[in-house]
């Protein structure tokens, strides 16, 4: 899988440098990147569903699913909204306001995911916010 070094540099940052499952060290030449949720099982190729992870880590995961993966999924993604790293095109203090109150995620598509929560949905695709939608509180909760 290929990804620009900007967002390689990224992860491997982001992941400080340790495997994301085994927490070995790694240098940026040595590690390998894995979608967290595997793409064959509807994982989307979005900055917040690609871990730093060794190559054996990466190998005997294989196409795991992991329960925890809506949370994985809005913590990284929070984290890439706070980072800069996913776009947008609301003031920067609306949008970290509104991520703090994340707790639904639902993928849509291979490319396309929504974030909801604090009555809002966030519509993701590219690593780029593409739509925030207010919604009434009841909805919410449905």
């Amino acid at each position: 899988m290929l990804y620009d070094k900007t967002l390689r540099k990224y992860i491997y940052f982001r992941d400080r440098g340790s495997c994301y499952y085994c927490d070995k060290r790694l240098t940026l030449k040595n590690c390998t990147l894995d979608h967290y949720l595997p793409r064959s099982k509807m994982g989307p190729n979005e900055i917040f569903n690609i871990v730093l992870c060794c190559k054996t880590c990466n190998k005997e995961k294989g196409e795991e699913v992991f329960k925890d993966w809506p949370q994985v999924f809005t913590e990284l993604f929070k984290k890439g909204v706070i980072d800069g790293i996913i776009e947008w095109d609301v003031p920067q203090t609306y949008i970290k306001e509104i991520i703090t109150k994340i707790n639904k995620v639902e993928i849509l598509t291979k490319n396309s995911v929504v974030f909801q929560g604090g009555g809002f949905r966030i519509t993701l695709r590219k690593n780029c916010i593409t739509n925030i939608v207010l919604i009434s509180e009841t909805e919410e909760f449905n």
